[in-house]
């Protein structure tokens, strides 16, 4: 197995990679998730319009674009949307995500070399000032 042949010397896929769902699994949902989209519409994701609202008088040294872009047109094409939407879905499906303590463990894993190497360096100054402070407290004291 190498990067170019994911197949093990025996033909198979390798444990991790049979249990990923396989392309067309990924395109079923990709097509199922747009074909939903298209049949329920986008009434119910954007609000309403609030209300017209009029632009106060321009000042003298103030003038308007050459180009006035219409309000009403959205942003994003639907199909752009529709894209973005199934890709967001995609990876909250994903094992990855679900697995957020794989996130944490590989977090941690990285941190806890610079952790170390903080402490080996900042430490024993810490708990050296932290000591002399409390002796001088306790002789103030006595």
């Amino acid at each position: 197995m190498n990067a170019l042949n994911p197949l093990l010397k025996d033909g198979s896929l390798p444990q991790a990679r049979a249990q990923e769902p396989s392309m067309e699994d990924i395109l079923a949902s990709i097509r199922r998730i747009i074909a939903e989209d298209h049949s329920d519409g986008f009434a119910g994701a954007y609000p309403q319009r609030l209300g017209s609202v009029t632009p106060e008088p321009l000042g003298l040294d103030q003038t308007e674009g050459a180009a006035s872009s219409d309000p009403e047109q959205p942003l994003l094409s639907a199909a752009t949307e529709n894209s973005v939407v199934t890709a967001f879905n995609i990876l909250l499906a994903s094992k990855a995500v679900q697995q957020s303590d794989l996130v944490i463990d590989l977090a941690r894993d990285m941190l806890r070399p610079m952790l170390k190497a903080w402490l080996d360096d900042n430490l024993p100054a810490i708990v050296e000032r932290l000591v002399k402070a409390e002796i001088e407290r306790l002789t103030r004291a006595d």
